[in-house]
């Protein structure tokens, strides 16, 4: 004998379709004798205990080709299918002659409370005797200690007693998909260039999650950022939350106080325009917490990944449409000695509910770590002998080149020149963008520079005059500092 379960998901076959809370959900058993079967099957049960996910099942058709079932046959009893002739539970076996097969099928819903991505299992099992009438099971005969009749009681694949078959069908459903974006940062001169988005120290990135959310219920649902050593989650008010959907009654989330949710964290849209909507209500603060779930924690170091509590979430919309949970927000580029030139800073989130930690984890965001590279270059452009000849130094500033430099900021070049010398002059190659401080009295060359972008250089030409009681055939040394940052302004 053979039982086969198969189920199908709003009318299609699953698998490999998926469904989410109040989607159709529809199965069939079918009892028939298999190909090896050569005689009729006796005392034949079934039971299927169906799904908690199942709800609302009936039993809605049976075909029998021998013409004796129906629906009235049958019954849901405490959550099992099983035979119910003429609709009494207590006669729930019938004897299946060989050739004939029998079909029943019952429809309801996946429940709405079903959790993002469970799987939904559901076994029939039948089993059924080699001689009619119920032996119990005793001998046949009293001079043969073997003549009791075959049963399924030792179960599929059992030692002898194995009259007994089962069929298991598994159902996925929608899970949580979860994806993360760069949406802005604070400086324009790093740009994305080679799918990595480049980041100077002490920029600040806003990162942007969007979490499609399916029609299930979540408890305890966190959002976990695990960003990198060497970036810190900025709690400054920055981080905001937004819920996209149609109906602000039927998705939810306990996290908010009701009034607020419908009336700043919910927001009208679907996947169409979700892209454009940007949230607006900012996350409080025992919705936040630091390196675990606990609201305390609240210590935003470098690499301390952020926690955002969303509650219990349920989305009952049951409509075409999808929902999602989006989250922005910022986080600053340390100055720690994790972060070197080329340093990969990837990031990603992951989704977990009660007792289900990393249940889903997003795409991957690539950035690295650029930085400035300044080179000093001072040369002497002549040869003075005498006490009262001119001395002529270049200095040349470069910045390095390539996808991994950055632009250099505020740069400051100070030379103090020898006291055998005299500062008579200062000229700058290009000189917008530069502030002079230098005091001649001083023999002080100070110049700031406002920034200097990547494989550009600045030449300043500085001119002296030998002092008059220089000793014959003295070493006069120079020597050209320079200081920058990574950003420009102060930070």
């Amino acid at each position: 004998m053979d039982v086969i379960k198969e189920a199908t998901v709003n009318g299609n076959a699953a698998p490999p379709e998926i469904g989410d809370g109040n989607d159709a959900l529809s199965y069939t058993i079918s009892i028939l004798h298999s190909s090896s079967s050569d005689t009729d099957a006796f005392d034949l049960v079934l039971a299927d205990r169906l799904p908690t996910e199942f709800i609302t099942p009936v039993i809605t058709s049976v075909t029998d080709t021998g013409g004796i079932l129906d629906t009235g046959d049958f019954v849901i009893n405490q959550g099992i299918l099983q035979f119910a002739i003429n609709g009494v539970t207590t006669d729930n076996s019938i004897n299946l002659e060989l050739g004939r097969e029998i079909v029943v099928t019952l429809d309801g819903e996946i429940s709405p409370l079903i959790v993002p991505g469970q799987q939904i299992v559901n076994t029939a099992n039948i089993q059924w005797t080699s001689l009619d009438g119920v032996p119990d099971p005793a001998e046949r005969s009293p001079f043969n200690p073997d003549s009791t009749e075959r049963t399924g009681a030792d179960g599929v694949g059992g030692r002898l007693n194995d009259y007994a078959d089962s069929d298991t069908v598994i159902i996925n459903t929608i899970d949580t998909s979860l994806s993360k974006s760069i949406v802005a940062t604070s400086e324009a001169h790093t740009q994305f260039v080679n799918n990595n988005e480049r980041l100077a120290i002490g920029e600040i990135v806003r990162y942007r999650l969007v979490s499609l959310f399916p029609e299930a219920q979540a408890e305890e649902l966190f959002l976990r950022d695990l960003l990198p050593n060497g970036l810190s989650f900025l709690n400054d008010g920055t981080a905001k939350v937004a819920f996209v959907g149609n109906d602000s009654s039927k998705f939810t989330s306990t996290a908010f106080d009701s009034a607020i949710f419908q009336s700043q964290v919910f927001k009208t849209g679907d996947e169409s325009t979700v892209g454009s909507i940007v949230p607006t209500h900012v996350f409080e603060q025992d919705l936040l917490s630091a390196g675990s779930t606990n609201p305390n924690d609240k210590d935003f170091g470098p690499g301390v990944d952020p926690y955002f509590s969303l509650g219990t979430v349920s989305n009952a919309e049951d409509d075409v449409n999808q929902e999602f949970i989006v989250i922005e927000f910022n986080a600053l580029v340390n100055n720690v000695t994790e972060n070197q030139i080329n340093r990969a800073r990837n990031n990603q989130y992951e989704a977990f509910f009660k007792d289900q930690e990393g249940r889903a984890v997003s795409n991957i965001v690539q950035a690295r770590i650029v930085e400035p590279e300044l080179t000093v270059d001072k040369q002497l452009e002549n040869q003075p002998r005498d006490a009262g000849d001119e001395v002529v130094y270049s200095i040349k500033i470069s910045n390095g080149s390539g996808v991994r430099r950055a632009d250099a900021f505020d740069i400051r070049l100070t030379d103090t020149l020898d006291s055998n010398l005299k500062l008579t002059s200062i000229m700058v190659s290009d000189p917008s963008g530069v502030t002079d401080n230098s005091d001649l009295s001083m023999n002080l060359v100070d110049l700031t520079i406002d920034r200097l972008d990547v494989g550009q250089n600045l030449v300043v030409e500085v001119k002296a005059i030998v002092i008059e009681d220089v000793d014959a055939g003295r070493m006069i040394p120079n020597q050209a500092d320079i200081t920058y940052t990574s950003l420009p302004g102060p930070r």
